[in-house]
Order: C-alpha cells, then sequence, then structure tokens
C-alpha cells in the first residue's frame, strides 16, 4: 500500500543505507527507475517531490481514512502501536520514495521497497490491500498535482511521473512479497515435517499421562464442599497442546477432527451437567461416559501418533531443540491463534551468561548446553515451543500465559538455571547462570516485534549484570 503499512521503515537499519543489488531482477529494476526518471526534467522530479514532501502528513491522513473504512484493513491498522509508529514510517517513506538520488543510488530505492514488501509477507497482509493502498496514494499525489497550478505538458508529466514511480514501488514490493511468502510456506511445511517426526512415542506418553491427570483432577474438584467450575479439557494442558501442536502434528489427518468433536462434547454437554448436578451418586453414569469419552480421545491419538516416524532432521545437532529456520513458521501460527484472545503468548530469550571455568572444550560445552536444553524444555509445557537460536542461546515460545504467569515463568526459568549443578566428566560438577529477555505478544500484526522487544531485554538483562530477567515494558 504504498507499502509502508506496518511500520515498515524503522524495520531494519538496512532500509536507511544504500544496499548492493540482490539479482537480475534487481538490476532490471533498477534500469526501469532509471528510465522513468530520464522521462522527465529535472524541474518535474523536483517539483514532484517538493510536493509530496509538503502532502506527506495530508497524504498519510487521507490513507489512513479510507483504509480503516475496509473491514479487512482495519484488521492490519487499527492498533495502537501500529498507529503510533507507522504515521510518521509512512510519511518517510513517501518522502524517501520520491527523494532525488544519484542514479548510484538507485538500488538503495529497490532495497527500500523489497524490505516493506517481505515484512508485508511476515504479516500475511493481502496483496489486494496492497494495490489499494497505491491506489489511494496515487489518487491523492495526482489531484494535488492538478491543483497547484500546472497545466499543460508540465501537469501530464508530473503525474506520469508520480504514478510511474508509485507503481514501480508497489510491483517490487510486490515481487518480495510473493517470495517471502513462498519461502514462509516452504519453511512451514520444513517445521511440520520436523515436527511430525520427531521422538512421536514419548509425546504419545506425555499427553496420555496429562489426560489421566486432568481426570483425577477434575474427580478431587467433585468432592464434597470443592465443587466450582471444573477446569473445561480444551483450557487444560492437554488442550493447550492440541490447539498449539497436534495441529501442526495431524494436519489434514481425519481423526483430527474426531478429537475436536469429542472434546467439545466434553466441555459443553458432559462438565455442564457435573457443574449443576447437587446430589451424591448422581455424577455416575456421567462420570462414566466422561471416562468412555477420554479413552476414545486416546485411541485417536494413538491412531495419529501410529502414523508418524522418528526421523531427526531440521534439530539442532547439539541440543535436539528445533533449528532457528522454523521460528517463522511456529511465530506465524502463534500469531494467527493469539491474535483476539484474551491471554496472549510471549517470547523468551535466554542467553548463558559466563561458564564457571575458563576455557571449556567443545565437548564441555556440548554437555553443558545439553543439560540446560533439558532444563528448558522440562520448564516448559508441552504446549511451548524451545528452540536454540544461537550458540549460547534459547528461544521460547510460551503460549496462552497472563503476564503474572509470564512472568513466574521467566524467573522461574533463572532460578532453575541458578540452582541447577550441571555434570562434567569425572564426576564434577559447574553452575551456570543465564539471562533472560522476555516479552509478551502484543497484538502486533508483526511477530518480529515481539522478538526484537525480548532481545532489546536480553541486552538491559546482559548490562545489568547476568543472571537476571528483564520483561519488556
Amino acid at each position: 500500500m504504498a507499502r509502508a503499512t506496518i511500520d515498515s521503515m524503522p524495520m531494519t537499519h538496512a532500509l536507511n543505507a544504500p544496499a548492493a543489488v540482490a539479482d537480475v531482477s534487481d538490476v532490471i529494476a533498477v534500469s526501469v527507475l532509471s528510465s522513468i526518471r530520464q522521462r522527465c526534467s529535472l524541474s518535474i522530479r523536483e517539483g514532484v517531490h517538493e510536493l509530496v514532501a509538503r502532502s506527506a502528513a495530508d497524504l498519510t491522513d487521507e490513507f489512513y481514512r479510507v483504509m480503516l473504512e475496509d473491514e479487512q484493513a482495519s484488521t492490519f491498522l487499527s492498533h495502537h502501536h501500529v498507529q503510533t509508529r507507522l504515521r510518521p514510517s509512512m510519511q518517510r517513506w513517501l518522502q524517501q520514495t520520491f527523494t532525488e538520488v544519484g542514479d548510484g543510488d538507485l538500488s538503495a530505492m529497490v532495497a527500500r521497497q523489497t524490505q516493506v514488501g517481505a515484512m508485508h509477507a511476515r504479516i500475511r497482509l493481502p496483496p489486494q490491500l496492497m494495490s489499494m493502498g497505491t491506489h489511494v496514494l496515487v489518487g491523492g499525489i495526482r489531484a494535488r498535482l492538478e491543483s497547484c497550478g500546472l497545466s499543460g505538458d508540465a501537469l501530464r508529466d508530473s503525474q506520469l511521473y508520480a504514478t510511474d514511480l508509485m507503481h514501480l514501488a508497489d510491483g517490487l514490493m510486490l515481487r518480495a512479497y510473493v517470495r517471502d511468502v513462498q519461502r514462509e510456506a516452504r519453511a512451514d511445511e520444513a517445521y511440520r515435517n520436523v515436527a511430525m517426526r520427531h521422538n512421536a512415542s514419548l509425546e504419545r506418553e506425555r499427553q496420555r499421562a496429562v489426560l489421566s491427570e486432568w481426570v483425577n483432577e477434575l474427580l478431587f474438584s467433585m468432592r464434597p464442599g470443592r465443587r466450582s467450575r471444573l477446569q473445561r479439557l480444551r483450557q487444560s494442558e492437554f488442550g493447550h497442546w492440541y490447539d498449539h501442536k497436534a495441529r501442526v502434528l495431524f494436519e489434514g489427518a481425519p481423526d483430527l477432527s474426531s478429537v475436536t468433536e469429542v472434546a467439545t462434547e466434553i466441555d459443553e454437554v458432559l462438565l455442564p451437567q457435573f457443574e449443576v448436578s447437587l446430589h451424591d451418586g448422581s455424577d455416575d453414569a456421567l462420570f462414566d461416559l466422561l471416562r468412555s469419552k477420554v479413552d476414545f480421545i486416546r485411541y485417536l491419538l494413538n491412531d495419529l501418533f501410529d502414523r508418524l516416524g522418528s526421523l531427526e532432521q531440521g534439530r539442532d545437532a547439539v541440543t535436539g531443540l528445533l533449528g532457528r529456520r522454523h521460528l517463522p513458521a511456529v511465530m506465524a501460527r502463534e500469531l494467527r491463534q493469539h491474535q483476539g484472545g484474551q491471554r496472549p503468548f510471549g517470547v523468551l530469550v535466554v542467553r548463558v551468561d559466563q561458564f564457571d571455568f575458563a576455557h571449556p572444550s567443545d565437548e564441555t560445552q556440548h554437555m553443558l548446553l545439553q543439560q540446560l536444553a533439558t532444563l528448558l524444555l522440562s520448564t516448559a509445557r508441552a504446549a511451548d515451543h524451545v528452540f536454540r537460536y544461537g550458540s549460547a542461546d534459547f528461544l521460547l515460545v510460551a503460549v496462552e500465559m497472563s503476564r503474572e504467569a509470564f512472568g513466574d515463568l521467566a524467573d522461574t526459568l533463572r532460578q532453575r538455571v541458578f540452582a541447577h549443578r550441571f555434570l562434567l566428566s569425572g564426576n564434577e560438577s559447574t553452575r551456570m547462570t543465564v539471562s533472560v529477555g522476555a516479552a509478551l505478544y502484543d497484538g502486533h500484526p508483526d511477530y518480529q516485534q515481539v522478538i526484537r522487544q525480548a532481545e532489546q531485554a536480553l541486552i538491559q538483562a546482559v548490562a545489568e549484570g547476568g543472571n537476571r530477567c528483564v520483561i519488556s515494558a
């Protein structure tokens, strides 16, 4: 949409500096841009640039006024952070796009539009909204050129120059959008393949145990004097795992819809009946029915897990965790699942502080990182995602958490690492500490936003001496 849609210009420092031409299509784009410029005199180009610079604020307001009337567009543009940060970004983007630059700097303009298009791919902005936004801006610029006293060839050349330049920017952004959507689709499929094939037997037993624990807690809460609103299955640990992991593991499997139907029946039919039952002993038949429904879910899960393999490709070779390349697929899924929800998800970036001894060998480092990965996995819940994020960095995506619970998780993780004795060869042991940067998803449609906030919080935690948690405000 003159596609600075969501906070595009601050997205990376690379947008503010000339970039090398990336490929043959970029060379063609630079050639087209050069032709557009050569068809107009310098005075025409400078006049259009001055008009856009003067009108950037009004054009931006007009852009939002029109776009927010569209229900689909308002989903991406109504967020508070988008409103407060995008308006100056949009104005800056308009001015930069029309800035008079030397021929040797044309690749910077191409790189800028490519970055904006890539950002639109991350937030899955529908392409039709991009075209609508470009139409709004082109119309606004042309109307202002008509009202500024130009006539004849000067008006025609100015309008053609502005229109051609905007359409070139639009095409560059759309090209980058299509490329990155395809790339994310491949990454999403790669993540699904890895998740499907990794340690299925362990996950099967874990979820069987979680289901049994939910049934036992249900029995306990039904004891005389303890009656309260019963926890729904879809709100339990099993339910969170099902929503955030099983749908990826078993996507497309026919039994998956059957699990959904049975879980819905338990939550919406059986549990309300338990809650209104007042007489001791009258719950027996209901409870027998509930057990049969849970057993049926176990049966369906067994069948689903039986279809999975045990390949480990795509995992980090040292820790066995998901590699960083699968992070975009997971973040995009969680973003879609949490938008509009009551409880957000959060990102924890964990960095190992200095080891407690000098110059550890690679083998020793691997032992420590493996133990730390195991500790992180045991601290995370079944529905959470844990990644090897860097040489000494890990990233945890914690789903469906309140701010208070999220803060508790971050500090619990730090404390568990601090209290743990990490084993070394020769029956020796050592201690490690970690710094934790945390950020809760605030509804911004670009998942990179919450990751950047967590990384900034981590930088602060390290700067304050390490072995501490900082949660982004």
